[in-house]
């Protein structure tokens, strides 16, 4: 299999992510650029529940037809026509946090009856399952990235170690704050990659917030409404239009406003 950096992958618009035959959206879904200049689509499933799922590999399937049937709509009409089009490879990845043994196929034709005696001649796709019961706490450890300390935090149950394990990946995720800030900072000194970058960034918070247990879209939008509060705030402080304020006399402004909130 091909060695991927987590610098390869491109997370993907919330608006790509499809859903499974009840309505659920798969979790993540990255896009990587192949070395031929194709694409692969990654996408995975936390599975955080402590039951296994025997209806895994079907709501992959509807994941994978319903995305592709998307790429394939998406794309010009003569440019799909064409004999040499191909659709993208999907890459299906669940990681399950459940204490009892995974048990359920991972392959679709195990999933269907008469899979064995048809062989190749029969629709199959496969998914790879991440245990994070079989993933040694080392190995979780060794990297730092969100998801790194979702993981590592969900191997436990006790609320004992579920308590240090928190309070560890806490500190660890707060070091990856401030890499990926500078790093963004460091592409707009250097006029490159901000973008990319900017998306980490974004990314990391709000993985962040869901570690915390709070919703990303959420927190935005009550910033922004703070945001136009306070600006009123200063308007109606301003004896005339801001545009002929400096800096610190709106910095000022800035801090009254806030004072009034306190």
């Amino acid at each position: 299999m091909l060695e991927l950096r987590a610098s390869d992958l491109i997370l993907c618009d919330k608006e790509m992510l499809e859903r499974d035959y009840e309505g659920r959206e798969a979790d993540l879904l990255y896009r990587v650029g192949m070395p031929d200049g194709e694409e692969v689509y990654v996408f995975i499933l936390q599975e955080l529940q402590s039951s296994v799922d025997y209806t895994m590999i079907f709501r992959i399937l509807v994941y994978v037809v319903n995305t592709l049937v998307k790429h394939f709509m998406g794309t010009d009409k003569n440019t799909r026509e064409r004999a040499g089009f191909r659709l993208p490879a999907m890459v299906p990845i669940v990681f399950y946090n459940g204490q009892e043994r995974w048990t359920a196929v991972t392959n679709l034709r195990d999933y269907q009856r008469g899979g064995d005696i048809f062989g190749n001649h029969i629709l199959n796709l496969e998914y790879y399952l991440v245990d994070l019961a079989q993933v040694e706490e080392e190995y979780i450890l060794s990297t730092n990235t969100v998801l790194d300390n979702i993981m590592y935090c969900d191997k436990f149950r006790k609320k004992l170690e579920l308590a240090g394990a928190i309070r560890r990946a806490y500190g660890r995720v707060e070091g990856l704050g401030r890499q990926e800030l500078e790093e963004f900072r460091t592409a707009v000194r250097e006029d490159s990659n901000v973008e990319e970058e900017l998306g980490d960034l974004l990314f990391a918070a709000v993985k962040a917030g869901r570690f915390a247990g709070v919703d990303g879209e959420a927190a935005l939008q009550g910033a922004c409404e703070k945001f136009i509060r306070r600006f009123r705030a200063v308007e109606a402080l301003a004896e005339g239009p801001l545009d002929a304020l400096d800096v610190p006399e709106l910095e000022t402004l800035w801090r009254r406003a806030k004072e009034q909130e306190t």
